[in-house]
């Protein structure tokens, strides 16, 4: 049983559907309640009325301080529209006593939270950017506390659980300005979450989470699964793409397939939030309009009554769905415009929800990963990586295996074990899970495609497609002798001409960061237009 339940007031808050506490739990939950009620009457048959009374009127007192500062404390008060929907769904007073009066929010996290969350595989985060006025919403890797630190006011999260440096995320808070967020940690193997929100800032290679609140959810509609960790660009090459558009078939195919998804959404004065959504294969209905944009629907079930992602949908009328396909490493942000829609009102009920969600979609996020293999070691309890492979297909098939890239990361866990046992030339165990993903291959289109690659391994290769006509053009640049040996701006502009290219970028996040921020912030390019591999281990 969570503590958030056990400081509730109400009765219903010890219910086993609410937090999940077992029938032989429950039994003795009432067995030490009845032994307490009866040290009482014992106690008060030896000591005079007079003390009791003294004793009451001192912890009404106490109580009512208590109570009075939650009902003054404005992170404890709900905004005009989860309190709309609220009054909808009929549990107005319910989400006042839980929140308000319950201790169902709290401003710190304890030490059961803190190592719940350095334990779980991975978070969502969710953010409203102020600049474009979307929701989104991304995965963090954090990899059982490798790439998270965690404290009572707040978190850390290392940029290198994030699945690619160019998430929307990560970009806006290179800007330099603090960003509300919201946070769900997920365990799907024992049915547990909690969620927090709180101000992001960027700072040396780590997103610090200052806290604002923090909350437990009930087990509802969690599907018991075995965790693949999402992709992190630590592990895996990542190949980004974000543009406005609708979805496109394996897209609609991965959103109707799926059993769970995750939600962001926000209401400017009150925040972000990260919830969880789960149903069977096919809660998520697609359709597609004549105009080519694509709308999501799903149907809502009741919770703990507070509707702090429907008050926010309804207040603010934009949110963001993820999905995650953990096999192949696909991840999908789906941004757009959103409503809250009631039978009442002429809407049509889901899936038997009491209301359902519509978003209509207007920017799509894509991350998309190479052939990857899914490792868990047995001598490091279990823990589970996924790393790119660096064999080639002739390679692997000759051989019957396949070579992997792993960089050692001061204080990793696997990394760091992997190099001693390369180095101590020992035999060891690993047991290989899956091995997905694929090559990404662009369709063929009329706009032109502009490769930017670092280093000289493939130089044969590319002389030999620049004489056969594959190659328009082929520059080799010696960045020896600029500074920092970055590619210089006017390299850059050369190459893109008058066009805007779709560009291709592989190489070391050192390499490549100072090349995309010439393209975007200097050349004016769309940044959906870039897509890249990180080739980082």
């Amino acid at each position: 049983m969570s503590h958030w339940a056990l400081r509730g007031t109400r009765a219903e808050l010890y219910s086993a559907d609410v937090v999940g506490v077992s029938p032989l739990t429950k039994g003795l939950l009432h067995v030490i309640v009845g032994a307490a009620k009866r040290a009482v009457l014992l106690a008060a048959s030896f000591v005079p009325v007079s003390f009791w009374l003294a004793l009451g009127l001192d912890m009404h007192g106490s109580t009512r301080k208590m109570l009075g500062a939650r009902v003054a404390d404005p992170k404890l008060q709900f905004h005009a529209g989860e309190l709309a929907v609220q009054e909808k769904r009929g549990s107005k007073e319910s989400a006042y006593d839980m929140v308000v009066l319950g201790g169902f929010v709290e401003k710190h996290l304890d030490t059961d939270i803190q190592r719940f969350f350095l334990s779980v595989q991975y978070m969502v985060v969710s953010h409203l950017d102020p600049q474009t006025g979307l929701v989104w919403a991304t995965t963090a890797a954090t990899l059982a506390g490798e790439h998270v630190e965690v404290q009572a006011d707040g978190i850390k999260i290392a940029t290198a659980a994030f699945p690619a440096p160019t998430d929307p995320l990560l970009t806006l808070l290179e800007g330099g300005a603090p960003v509300q967020v919201g946070v769900i940690a997920m365990q799907p193997e024992v049915r547990q979450r909690h969620r927090l929100s709180g101000v992001a800032t960027l700072r040396g290679g780590v997103v610090e989470v200052a806290l604002t609140s923090a909350w437990f959810n009930c087990p509802k509609y969690i599907k018991r699964v075995e965790v693949v960790p999402p992709p992190a660009e630590a592990d895996r090459a990542a190949v980004v793409t974000c543009a406005a558009r609708g979805l496109e078939d394996d897209e609609k195919a991965l959103v109707r397939q799926s059993d769970t998804f995750y939600i962001g959404s926000a209401e400017p004065t009150a925040g972000a939030d990260a919830s969880h959504r789960g149903g069977r294969p096919g809660f998520c209905r697609v359709s597609d309009a004549a105009d080519g944009t694509t709308t999501i629907e799903y149907g809502e079930y009741n919770g703990n009554g507070t509707n702090m992602t429907l008050g926010n949908i309804y207040a603010y009328g934009r949110a963001c769905l993820l999905f995650v396909e953990p096999r192949s490493g696909l991840l999908l942000q789906l941004s757009g415009s959103a409503s809250v829609e009631f039978p009442e009102e002429g809407g049509a009920k889901l899936d038997a929800g009491d209301c359902y969600v519509r978003l209509r979609v207007e920017q799509v996020c894509r991350i998309d990963h190479g052939k990857f293999v899914t490792l868990t070691y047995p001598g490091l309890g279990g823990a589970l990586r996924s790393y790119t492979i660096a064999s080639s297909p002739a390679e692997s098939a000759a051989t019957g295996g396949f070579h992997l890239a792993i960089k050692r990361k001061p204080g990793g866990l696997v990394s760091t074990w992997l190099h001693e046992q390369a180095e101590a030339k020992a035999p060891f165990a690993v047991r290989v899970l899956g091995v997905d993903g694929g090559p990404m291959v662009l369709a063929p289109e009329e706009r032109a495609v502009l490769m930017i690659s670092a280093g000289v391994v493939a130089l044969d290769e590319l002389h030999a497609l620049h004489a056969s006509g594959v190659l328009a053009s082929l520059e080799l640049v010696e960045t020896r002798g600029e500074p920092n040996r970055r590619i210089a701006r006017a390299h850059l502009a050369r190459a893109l001409g008058t066009r805007s290219p779709t560009v291709l970028l592989c190489g070391p996040e050192q390499f490549m960061y100072p090349i995309k921020r010439t393209l975007i912030d200097d050349l004016g390019l769309d940044p959906g237009l870039i897509c890249f591999d990180d080739f980082t281990f």
